[in-house]
């Protein structure tokens, strides 16, 4: 069975990953793996972009 290996490389806007993930089908947490290298400037203001989104 194959896995998913997926890596992302955040340069700016790590939400517009976040909100569309759910149209990746068939990832599953045990097997799959999911990586992100948070590269941002504003990091901080991500973390509060998805905090009033509920992420």
């Amino acid at each position: 069975m194959s896995h998913f290996h997926i890596l992302v490389f955040n340069g700016e806007i790590i939400s517009l990953f976040l909100d569309n993930f759910d149209k990746i089908n068939n990832f599953l947490p045990e097997p799959d793996k999911l990586y992100i290298l948070e590269a941002s400037f504003n990091h901080k203001q991500e973390q509060e972009k998805r905090g009033k989104k509920g992420k």
